[in-house]
């Protein structure tokens, strides 16, 4: 393993503005998770059900 680099991972944290934003737009009936995901340039339409979820929460 010598001369190898290890890979890291990284992740995007999203303001919590941002969150908000998509999770309001969602819940308005504007667009689907996935349509949201590629507008606002998340690799992940996964996301957009966990920034709804922690933006209900009072977070």
């Amino acid at each position: 393993m010598t001369g190898q680099k290890k890979r890291t991972k990284s992740r995007n944290r999203y303001p919590e503005g941002f969150k908000r934003k998509i999770a309001k737009e969602y819940l308005s009936g504007q667009d689907s998770y996935a349509v949201l995901a590629e507008e606002h340039g998340l690799k992940n339409k996964g996301l957009v059900p966990s920034t709804l979820y922690f933006s209900t929460q009072g977070r």
